[in-house]
């Protein structure tokens, strides 16, 4: 019987205008993370799930984005 390993998991905001929208969807995918909610107002928010390794992603994103995205590590 093979053992599946289990892979913890953890949620962060992040919060961009919609300029950013597509390049941090496509980070989204790039690293194996979900979008799980989307927010449209006078920005975007997003809310990832995503292994709780790359949970350091903060830095990445703001590069992504030039500086305009914040992002909050969340449980």
């Amino acid at each position: 019987m093979q053992r599946a390993e289990r892979i913890e998991r953890g949620l962060i905001g992040i919060e961009m205008d919609y300029a950013s929208e597509t390049r941090v969807r496509h980070w989204i995918e790039q690293h194996d993370a979900e979008l799980v909610d989307a927010a449209y107002a006078m920005t975007v928010r997003f809310v990832v799930r995503m292994p709780a390794a790359a949970r350091d992603a903060a830095v990445e994103i703001r590069d992504l984005t030039s500086g305009r995205a914040s992002v909050e590590v969340r449980s």
